[in-house]
């Protein structure tokens, strides 16, 4: 997001003032002209992305995943510098910016969420504000990159820069975990224990583990006897991969068998149909964010920040500063 916020500061008089060195230039292919209002359009279109990107990108979270959500987002950014750096025309370097927007868009909204669910709450606020530096720091590079980019035909490897954090995210976010608390609002309580484990650590007691495990299964609306049924499940995958059932092949195979079982006991059926309503009765709606005072306060301080943000005028200060 910060990058492709501030990486089209520095390089205009290279991408689109075909007439600044003679007749030459409007033959050079690496030089698309563009008038200030095409520029502007040009510019803002990615505003336009990430409004579009950003209002669908809460409920895709809560369908698809957050984790799952923030790998598919790649292709926004690989589309967007691909295009752009290919450009022949406005059309395409309009296309890829908007695509670069869409991106932007949903990494604004998920990304927050995913380091939040992840994140122990003593590092919580830490993390989110981290965040936001990884925003500015983005802009920063783009703009240190702009002063050895912003030329004829650099500007395409300049504006293509987006690529290379899309292509490692690629690969590393199949190493990261999904959060707990998605997975145990969607009925997965094994793999939220399980991916909760992962991110805190084998220093982690089991007491610690319980205790916030709790906390993200109460939030989910997790009933108690789901949540037993979880800790049984984990017990009994814990017990077939150390082997306590003896060294007999075959109790150590039907140990692992009924460990790798589903919850699909009676008990755990009903428990599962709990889960689901308890989830639905506690879900917040739309009008419940301006109707219920403890909920309006908030979201009217989160939105004068955002006011406030804008009116100072820092993005024209990003955009156009040069």
């Amino acid at each position: 997001f910060g990058f492709n916020s501030g990486v089209i500061n520095q390089p205009r008089q290279a991408i689109s003032k075909c007439d600044d060195t003679g007749s030459a230039a409007m033959e050079d292919p690496n030089c698309i002209p563009m008038d200030d209002w095409q520029w502007g359009i040009f510019v803002s279109i990615f505003l336009l992305g990430g409004v579009a990107g950003a209002l669908p990108a809460g409920q895709l979270a809560t369908w698809l995943g957050r984790r799952r959500v923030l790998l598919l987002n790649n292709v926004a950014f690989l589309v967007a510098g691909l295009l752009q750096a290919q450009a022949s025309g406005r059309a395409q370097l309009y296309a890829g910016r908007l695509a670069a927007g869409l991106g932007a868009g949903v990494g604004t909204v998920v990304l927050p969420l995913y380091l939040a669910e992840v994140a122990p709450v003593r590092l919580r606020g830490s993390v989110g504000s981290l965040n936001q530096l990884l925003i500015v720091t983005g802009v920063l590079s783009s703009q240190l990159c702009g002063l050895f980019l912003s030329s004829r035909p650099a500007w395409r490897v300049l504006l293509g820069l987006t690529i290379v954090p899309s292509v490692l995210q690629i690969f590393a976010l199949p190493l990261c975990e999904e959060t707990p608390s998605w997975l145990a609002s969607h009925g997965l309580l094994y793999d939220a224990r399980k991916s909760l484990v992962a991110l805190r650590g084998p220093q982690s007691s089991t007491a610690s583990i319980d205790g916030e495990l709790g906390d993200i299964f109460s939030a989910a609306g997790v009933s108690g006897v789901a949540a037993a049924a979880s800790t049984r499940h984990a017990d009994a995958q814990a017990a077939a991969e150390q082997g306590v059932y003896g060294s007999n092949g075959s109790s150590s195979a039907l140990a692992s068998a009924a460990a790798e079982q589903p919850l699909l006991g009676g008990e755990d059926v009903a428990a599962r149909h709990t889960t689901s309503a308890a989830a639905a009765a506690r879900r917040v709606t739309a009008w419940n964010l301006f109707s219920i005072r403890a909920l309006r306060r908030p979201l009217f301080a989160a939105f004068m920040l955002q006011v406030a943000q804008q009116l100072s005028g820092i993005n024209a200060a990003v955009y156009y500063s040069s």
